[in-house]
């Protein structure tokens, strides 16, 4: 029995034995019972494996390495196996003819052995990041949810607009029209006496769709100035202590703990540790920049009743003044066939003449990504990616492990920086989720009674896919790397590094410009127009329409200084930046493109591609492919002879070629070319000529056996073809 014959024993004996194991384990834990069980059982099954291909293996050759280490075994030395096969002369000939029929296709490209071994890494590395972008494109389109979009503008426009019995927050002019919002919109919309009972932890569904439930309750915060006076420098916003009311000096009420609902509005909101790295960050208003872990906040409560007296009391103790600056009202709803979590965010800014400017931002995401929410071919594609990236991982932390001068490599550095990128999303994703069920268990524990924030797992999940952001942008950096070796992707590398000098300071002049001209529009219409309004925003407003996204914006959004000044801004952006300045930009990178072909062209060397080395290097594939039927070629007579068929091929092509010298379509090759092709098809013409040999000294050995094979073996006569 031959080695290879008794590992494939083997192999088929294990892989016997672990599936009738998991089979075992499914019919007797997780086939009678439901569906979920069925996957729970398979992740175990996979987390097992990888533990053991991530934790045990590792420690098993350690104990290994260090038994050899302190106790060395002498060295096996296998004896020679007597019973081995004997290869004649026949056997030798027909290895020989194999070899010679591959060798055909080998020429003196071949023999570059610095093109050989780069074109073998590329194969490599194509092979690694080619899957591995493969899969990791499929587990990005596992996670998208195509149904977010529309349930979150379906939110905004109830909570924003007017309907039948509820009026929207754009209606409202006055601060004080916002507990009136508050009763009619967000409390009597979750009616606690609908006869459809609650769906998650006995809350009341959505009058508008019974599918969402809100988990907890809601909160209302407020941010103060500490004056009423408006200057060139940022608002100050206070968080000093007051009395209900707004009175000084503070001092602890009794028994302010049972009360808290009471003394909570007056005192300057606490937050937790982790707050401090999720929820540290600002709103972006109409009018100014809101901080969110600042201000006055108060909980309403779940029943119509206990949220009127909070309501009333806020009102009676004048909790909004002209000091507010701006509102926020906070809340989750949760719908339970989506599986969707809609973070909302309600926004009132007070201007410091009098009026409002509502704002509703609607946040959905999947939060709850467990396995047992997950679709079949989902957790498929999530297995295999996690296997494929532990293959990418093992290769790149080999390939730096064997060889530190590696690492001065910007590529291989690369590399390690997307494995560690995908360690820090699945760690993200994993800590995500930990916390949602955590907030879930307080919803639960404390009976919708207190305001759960679930904007820290939204913004988990949007750091998540940031961070996928930046991975997908490595990775196709990389494969563009790797792509170099098309003529396509090698010839615009070469651009790039002819024109970046010329094409940076272009874009510099460009960007000063275009600076300079934005920061005009603001000052002559920014105050009429929202395009205008800030400076990012007009350096937005004109790039679009400088690459031609004009939609949204109407040329009389530049008149408001005056007819002859919007003409002649009308005119600046739309010929001078759109017409001139990036015709330039295009021109100059066409113009070294240019000249970068026209030196390959000049310094063009006849060598090896890539495909072509892909041919000989994987002829086992190749020819399996062309031994299918739908790639096999046959002869195909058409009722005519061989040399029939042969000479209306050869009169095509001359009748091809005088149609290309007619058309001067024909390129004039130059000298070394023709040499090179010529010094080609002699040593192919060698190479047949070998082969042939071989060929008849195989025939002869098989029709007249070896001794007359020997005897009548001609000497010298395939000199010809012979390479001494």
């Amino acid at each position: 029995m031959t080695p290879f014959r008794s590992h494939l024993i083997l192999f088929t004996i294990t892989i016997s034995i672990i599936l009738i194991c998991i089979g075992s384990i499914f019919i007797r834990f997780g086939f009678h019972q439901e569906l979920v069980r069925d996957k729970t059982n398979g992740v175990r099954i996979i987390m097992v494996l990888m533990f053991q291909y991530l934790v045990g293996d590792p420690i098993k050759f350690i104990i290994i390495a260090v038994d050899r280490t302190i106790w060395p075994r002498d060295h096996y030395v296998p004896d020679m196996d007597k019973s081995r096969p004997e290869y004649d002369r026949e056997d030798f000939l027909v290895q020989k003819v194999e070899r010679q029929r591959r060798n055909l296709l080998i020429t003196s490209q071949y023999r570059n052995e610095k093109l050989n071994e780069m074109y073998k890494e590329i194969s490599r590395d194509l092979w690694l990041f080619g899957r591995y972008y493969f899969w990791l494109m499929l587990a990005m389109l596992a996670t998208w949810e195509p149904r977010v979009y529309r349930s979150s503008d379906m939110i905004k426009k109830l909570m924003l607009f007017n309907h039948t019995d509820y009026y929207g927050l754009e209606e409202l002019v006055h601060i004080n029209q916002l507990f009136d919002y508050i009763e009619i919109n967000l409390i009597n919309t979750f009616d606690t006496n609908s006869t459809t009972p609650g769906t998650t932890f006995t809350s009341p569904p959505w009058v508008h769709a019974e599918q969402w439930v809100m988990l907890g309750v809601i909160r209302v915060r407020q941010l103060r100035r500490s004056s009423r006076k408006i200057g060139w420098s940022a608002p100050e916003y206070t968080d000093s202590s007051y009395l209900p009311g707004w009175q000084k000096p503070y001092k602890v009420v009794p028994y302010e703990d049972l009360h808290w609902r009471v003394t909570r509005p007056w005192v300057p909101m606490k937050w937790l540790a982790i707050d401090s790295f999720l929820l540290n960050f600002h709103h972006i208003g109409f009018f100014d920049y809101y901080p969110e872990l600042r201000g006055y906040s108060t909980l309403l409560s779940r029943s119509k009743v206990s949220t009127k007296m909070v309501l009333d009391f806020l009102t009676e103790q004048h909790w909004l003044t002209r000091n507010t600056s701006a509102i926020f009202i906070d809340f989750t709803m949760y719908n339970v066939d989506m599986n969707l979590f809609s973070v909302i965010t309600l926004r009132l800014e007070q201007l410091p003449f009098g009026g409002v400017l509502p704002h509703v931002g609607v946040e959905g995401y999947v939060l709850l990504r467990d396995f047992d929410h997950l679709k079949w071919y989902d957790l498929f594609v999530y297995m295999i990616y996690i296997l494929v990236l532990l293959q990418f991982g093992k290769a790149t932390v080999n390939k730096v492990w064997y060889d530190s001068r590696t690492l001065k490599n910007v590529w291989n550095i690369m590399d390690l920086l997307i494995f560690g990128l995908n360690a820090v999303v699945l760690w993200v994703m994993f800590f995500r989720a930990s916390l949602v069920r955590s907030m879930l268990k307080n919803v639960s524990v404390f009976g919708n009674m207190d305001f759960v924030d679930f904007r820290r797992g939204s913004r988990l999940e949007g750091l998540v896919h940031m961070l996928i952001g930046l991975l997908i942008c490595l990775t196709t950096l990389r494969l563009w790397r790797i792509l170099q070796f098309a003529n396509v992707f090698h010839l615009f590398n070469q651009t790039l590094r002819m024109a970046w000098q010329p094409v940076v300071s272009m874009a510099m002049m460009i960007l000063i410009f275009l600076f300079g001209f934005c920061m005009m529009m603001v000052i002559i219409n920014g105050n009429n127009s929202i395009y205008f309004n800030r400076f990012f925003q007009s350096l937005i407003t004109c790039m679009c329409f400088s690459f031609g996204f004009s939609s949204h914006i109407h040329p009389s959004e530049m008149f408001h200084g005056g007819k002859a000044v919007g003409l002649i801004l009308y005119a600046i952006l739309g010929f001078f930046i759109c017409t001139v300045l990036i015709n330039v930009f295009v021109a100059m990178i066409n113009n070294y493109f240019t000249m970068a072909k026209e030196r390959r062209d000049l310094e063009e060397v006849q060598h090896l591609d890539f495909f072509q080395f892909l041919r000989v290097e994987y002829q086992g594939i190749f020819d399996f492919y062309m031994r299918l039927p739908c790639f096999r070629r046959g002869y195909k007579r058409n009722k005519r002879t061989v040399s029939q068929n042969i000479s209306i091929t050869t009169d095509y092509i001359e009748r091809k070629i005088r149609f290309q010298r007619r058309r001067k379509k024909i390129k004039i090759v130059d000298e070394a070319k023709e040499e090179s092709d010529f010094q080609m098809r002699g040593e192919q013409l060698l190479l047949v000529g070998e082969h042939m040999e071989t060929q008849l000294q195989l025939l002869r050995l098989r029709l007249f056996g070896e001794k007359a094979e020997e005897a009548i073996r001609p000497k010298q006569k395939w000199r010809l073809f012979s390479r001494a």
